[in-house]
């Protein structure tokens, strides 16, 4: 036994602190702890750092006083070892100053109990530095109060590890402030766990950054309230990897601010599922801007309701993809706008299919714009119900290619206007079926113009019903070319009004054949102009019956010219 261990508690507090601090190291590792307690403070202060590495735990618990512990320097509490620094009671913990806490080694701090951590102030916890919390277990942050936890300074925060970050409790993440939250890497973030998200103020949320909010998974995000992610900003908003935004919930989806819906990039918006899409409110639909419109898929669009579909503003509605709109619906359809239809584009209208274009109301007919009317199918057309037929206005009708009104049906043609005959133009008519011509009304026979009437083929003359013959107008048979009117049947030719027969010119009843001419009423044949008698065939006034013969004025026989009167029978010179 060494002489400094044999001495009595009071023969050791009267050592000098030049003596103490000349004792070797087994002088002061032999001290029991009563020695140890009997030391002054400034023979406390007055131990090496080699003295320090030689404390038992024996008897740094159960000898050094919390005044004694107050008097260690800061290089003494740095050369306290890990066991060692467990060893000291929580109220010499408490009383070591936050200069000294700062320089307990790492290693020390990390071996610090959960009561000796929880009993630190909020002073020393300031005080850690950014290695020190680094070095910090989960079971030793999760053991801080709330004010502790308020204390941690930012960059100490954002040195915890990622396995301590999820070790907080509830409590304890709802204190951290949001300079702490923004402190946060990305790595921390991406380790708290849904429960802890749960608890995340609004201000924490908004505290975070594109990055940040960009590590969370999509089953975080997911648990973020909606006033959390209502209060997102919108430029953290746009940097959102598209995963995140196809997994929002329908409640998170509603929550978005009509701001920060049309602020989404189109890869966010395409990334949208149908039941997201369908979840949209009116007044976000409407927030959407062109390019989002644009990117949206034919069944993103077809999960549009029928009310959100009609609030589209009109630019963002001749956005839509033409396969999109070819996509619609036949309720969707129904419940465009007139503005919608005057809006779309070429491309869409000529997209749409029969049913699309059938359950439109008449007003949406009448608002297409012609350019848009003459897009369309050619069985898109003949699908138009006689309803839709009959608003279509005369621009519409003269925009028509000849295809579409080769493709109308003969009941829509019955249900045409005279004024849409009167706007067709004779390539439109010309297009025309006989079956198609045929169902024209008598009144629209009467209203084609002559230019068109003689742009129509002869097969369409040559076929006119008695009745629409009849309809045509004396100016409209004087117009017709000679090969209109060789093309009349017989039948056709008796059913000419006398006024039709006065009207034919010399060049037209030149072309009469002997058929056609013999067709001709007695009172019809009398009627005929002498010049233009004198220019009809000789073999056709050769075939005049002795009837049609009795029938000529005296006029008309002056008219005869040599040839004509040489071709007359003896049967027919005998009834003149």
């Amino acid at each position: 036994m060494s002489l400094v261990t044999s001495m009595s508690t009071d023969q050791i507090a009267m050592l000098s602190t030049n003596n103490i601090a000349n004792l070797v190291t087994a002088d002061i590792a032999g001290l029991d702890s009563n020695q140890i307690r009997a030391l002054t403070t400034d023979q406390i202060g007055a131990l090496t750092t080699v003295h320090i590495g030689v404390l038992t735990t024996n008897q740094i618990t159960n000898g050094l006083s919390t005044d004694q512990v107050v008097a260690l320097s800061s290089n003494q509490v740095a050369a306290l070892s890990s066991v060692q620094a467990a060893a000291l009671s929580t109220n010499s913990i408490v009383a070591l100053e936050t200069a000294d806490f700062a320089a307990l080694r790492t290693a020390a701090v990390a071996a610090l109990t959960t009561n000796q951590i929880k009993a630190l102030t909020t002073d020393q916890v300031v005080a850690l530095t950014t290695a020190q919390a680094l070095a910090l277990t989960s079971n030793q942050i999760s053991a801080l109060s709330t004010d502790a936890i308020v204390a941690l300074e930012s960059q100490d925060l954002a040195a915890l590890k990622t396995a301590v970050i999820a070790g907080l409790t509830t409590n304890q993440i709802g204190v951290i402030t949001t300079n702490d939250m923004a402190a946060m890497t990305t790595a921390q973030v991406a380790a708290l766990t849904t429960n802890q998200v749960k608890v995340l103020t609004t201000d924490q949320v908004v505290a975070m950054n594109s990055a940040q909010l960009g590590a969370l998974s999509t089953v975080q995000f997911g648990a973020l309230s909606t006033n959390d992610i209502a209060a997102i900003e919108t430029a953290d908003l746009v940097a959102l990897r598209t995963a995140l935004i196809a997994a929002l919930s329908t409640n998170q989806l509603v929550a978005l601010t009509t701001d920060q819906i049309s602020r989404m990039t189109t890869a966010q918006v395409s990334a949208l599922s149908t039941n997201s899409v369908a979840a949209l409110t009116t007044d976000q639909v409407v927030a959407l801007s062109t390019s989002q419109a644009a990117v949206l898929s034919n069944a993103q669009v077809g999960a549009l309701s029928t009310n959100d579909l009609a609030a589209i503003e009109t630019a963002d509605f001749a956005a839509l993809r033409t396969a999109a709109v070819a996509a619609l619906s036949t309720n969707q359809m129904k419940a465009l706008t007139t503005d919608q239809v005057v809006a779309l584009t070429t491309a869409q209208a000529g997209a749409l299919s029969s049913n699309q274009i059938s359950v439109l109301s008449t007003d949406a007919i009448a608002a297409l714009e012609s350019t848009d009317f003459a897009a369309l199918k050619t069985a898109v057309i003949a699908g138009l119900t006689t309803n839709q037929i009959g608003v279509l206005t005369t621009n519409d009708i003269t925009a028509m290619s000849t295809a579409q009104t080769a493709a109308l049906t003969t009941n829509q043609i019955k249900v045409l206007t005279t004024d849409q005959v009167v706007a067709m133009t004779s390539a439109q008519l010309g297009a025309f079926t006989t079956a198609q011509f045929n169902a024209l009304s008598t009144n629209d026979i009467a209203a084609i113009e002559t230019a068109d009437l003689v742009g129509l083929r002869t097969a369409i003359i040559g076929t006119l019903t008695s009745n629409q013959l009849v309809a045509l107008t004396t100016d409209q048979v004087a117009s017709m070319t000679t090969a209109q009117v060789a093309s009349l049947s017989t039948s056709s030719i008796a059913a000419l009004t006398t006024d039709q027969v006065v009207a034919l010119n010399a060049s037209q009843v030149a072309v009469l054949s002997n058929a056609q001419v013999g067709a001709l009423s007695t009172n019809d044949l009398a009627a005929i102009e002498t010049a233009d008698f004198a220019a009809m065939r000789t073999a056709a006034v050769a075939s005049l019956s002795t009837n049609q013969i009795k029938a000529l004025t005296t006029d008309q026989v002056v008219a005869l010219t040599t040839a004509q009167a040489g071709a007359l029978t003896s049967n027919q010179i005998g009834v003149l």
